[in-house]
């Protein structure tokens, strides 16, 4: 079943598809990082730096930002919630240019396919940061200790699992375009001759 769904993700992978995915990435992402947002007035309110950015083992980050909070909590708990459609729409994009690239390449059906795994390591070292992240500005939670570890390990797990998806992604892309020229270059040969 789990070998079936990678397969049906890449499969269904189209350009089109990415074309979308990634203009709705950046319309959110410029949103939720450049205009007066929960994520910018926490942000600020925080001096410039929040637990999620911080990846790493500096267990002081959570507790240090939830004492420079104070009225911008709400606003840090809101992007908590505002947070997943970002993560839904990452991986996603991610698998998608991955399947992209495959299928361009005719590798889909090899073991590569299982780079599409990445972006759902990122989706789950999220997933943990963003609960506990929530746990700890609704006060269910002391953002120190055994679980603010917990919280930078998920976070470092996210930061790495993003950079080799996007890393994947990109190779993906450019193996498949190199694939399918050369295909193209081929076949204007052998039409020509």
């Amino acid at each position: 079943m789990f070998n079936q769904y990678i397969s049906q993700r890449i499969k269904y992978a189209e350009w089109r598809w990415l074309v979308a995915g990634i203009v709705i990435l950046l319309a959110y992402s410029f949103w939720a990082f450049n205009t007066d947002s929960p994520w910018t007035r926490a942000l600020m309110e925080a001096g410039g730096t929040l637990p999620e950015m911080r990846p790493g083992f500096p267990a002081i980050e959570p507790g240090r930002t939830f004492s420079m909070l104070g009225e911008h909590r709400i606003d840090y708990i809101f992007w908590q919630l505002l947070d997943i459609p970002y993560i839904v729409l990452n991986i996603m994009t991610f698998t998608t240019a991955i399947g992209v690239g495959l299928n361009s390449a005719r590798l889909s059906g090899t073991v590569l396919k299982y780079a599409v795994l990445a972006p759902f390591a990122y989706g789950i070292g999220e997933a943990v940061e963003n609960s506990l992240l929530t746990a700890f500005a609704l006060n269910a939670l002391a953002p120190e200790g055994t679980s603010a570890l917990i919280q930078q390990f998920a976070t470092t797990i996210k930061h790495i699992a993003a950079l080799g998806s996007i890393a994947l992604a990109l190779l993906s892309l450019g193996l498949g375009s190199i694939v399918a020229l050369s295909r193209r270059l081929h076949r204007q040969r052998v039409s020509s001759s």
